[in-house]
C-alpha cells in the first residue's frame, strides 16, 4: 500500500488587523496593571528620596510605562476603527434596520459619562471616594522617616543641603568624602546616591550627620498630600506652637482643633486646604519677622 506524501502546510499570511487585536488587548491589561500600581504609590517626594521600588521597577518606571502604553492604546484603537469599519457600519445598519437602535441605552451611557465627569471634577460623593481612597493610600508612605526635609530634596546640590542643616559646605564635602563619595559642591543628591547604589536619604543622612534638625517652612511641610495632615502635624513640622495655629485659623473666622486634618476644616468651611495653609503661612511668616 503506498502513501501519498503530504504536502507541507502554507504559511498564513501577516494580518494586520488581528495584530491590531491582539495589540488593543495587551496594551488594556499593561494599562489595569499599571494603572493599580500607581494608584497606591507613594508621593514622588517619598518614592524618589527613598528609591521606593515595586516589582522592582521605580514610581518613575512605572508612570513612563503608564504613559507609553496610553498613547500606544489610543493609536491602536485608533487603528482597530480603521480595520473594522465596515464591521462596525454593518453592525450599526443592521440595529437600525432591526429598530433596536439602543437610544435608550447611548442616552444612559452618554449621561452616566457626563455625570462622572461632573462629579469627578466637583468631588461630589460617591465619586470623590476613589480620589480620598487615592490619596489615603498614597499618604500612609508618609513617615518622619521617609518624608525629605523639603519637597523632592534629592535635587538638592550639596552646597544646598549644606545650607539647609546650617553647616559649611566645606564641613559638608568632607563628611560626603569620608563617607566614600566622590563629590563636588554642585552635585546632587540624588547623582552622588547614583554613585553607590544607595537613596538620596542616605546622602543627607551622611552630609548632615549630627547636625540638629532645622524645622521646615510651611510649604516643605505641607506639599502634596498637606490636606491630610493634621493641624498638630503641621505645627510640630514647622516649629509653630499648636496653640497659635488654632488662634490664627479662629482669628480668620475658622473653628479647627489640633488633631483635624486640613482637608476636613477646609471642607467645613467651603474651603480649600491650601486657604487653610495660607493663613498658617501668614502668621508663620508674622512670627518669623517679630
Amino acid at each position: 500500500m503506498t502513501t501519498t506524501p503530504s504536502l507541507p502546510a502554507r504559511r498564513r499570511p501577516f494580518s494586520w488587523r488581528a495584530f491590531v487585536s491582539l495589540l488593543v488587548a495587551i496594551t488594556f491589561i499593561v494599562l489595569a496593571v499599571t494603572g493599580i500600581g500607581l494608584y497606591a504609590t507613594p508621593p514622588g517626594r517619598i518614592a524618589n528620596w527613598s528609591n521606593w521600588t515595586l516589582a522592582g521597577l521605580t514610581k518613575a518606571n512605572w508612570q513612563a510605562v503608564h504613559m507609553v502604553f496610553g498613547f500606544l492604546f489610543v493609536v491602536a484603537g485608533a487603528f482597530h476603527v480603521f480595520f473594522n469599519w465596515r464591521v462596525l457600519l454593518h453592525y450599526l445598519r443592521s440595529r437600525v434596520q432591526a429598530g433596536i437602535p439602543r437610544w435608550r441605552e447611548l442616552a444612559l451611557a452618554t449621561a452616566t459619562g457626563l455625570a462622572l465627569v461632573i462629579a469627578s471634577i466637583a468631588e461630589l460623593p460617591p465619586v470623590s471616594a476613589v480620589a480620598d481612597l487615592r490619596e489615603q493610600l498614597a499618604n500612609s508612605w508618609s513617615t518622619s522617616s521617609a518624608e525629605p526635609p523639603i519637597p523632592h530634596a534629592e535635587l538638592l546640590t550639596v552646597e544646598k543641603a549644606a545650607a539647609l542643616v546650617s553647616i559649611p559646605v566645606q564641613t559638608a564635602l568632607n563628611r560626603l568624602s569620608a563617607a566614600g563619595y566622590r563629590v563636588e559642591p554642585s552635585a546632587t543628591l540624588e547623582s552622588l546616591a547614583s554613585q553607590r547604589g544607595v537613596t538620596p536619604r542616605d546622602v543627607y543622612t551622611a552630609l548632615a550627620a549630627s547636625a540638629a534638625p532645622t524645622p521646615k517652612t510651611l510649604a516643605a511641610a505641607g506639599g502634596p498630600g498637606m490636606g491630610w495632615k493634621t493641624l498638630r502635624q503641621i505645627a510640630e513640622e514647622t516649629g509653630m506652637p499648636v496653640e497659635a495655629a488654632v488662634a490664627r485659623l479662629r482669628a480668620g473666622g475658622l473653628d479647627a482643633s489640633p488633631d483635624e486634618p486640613l482637608r476636613d476644616i477646609a471642607k467645613r468651611h467651603g474651603r480649600h486646604a491650601p486657604e487653610i495653609a495660607a493663613l498658617l503661612a501668614r502668621d508663620q511668616e508674622g512670627a518669623v519677622t517679630r
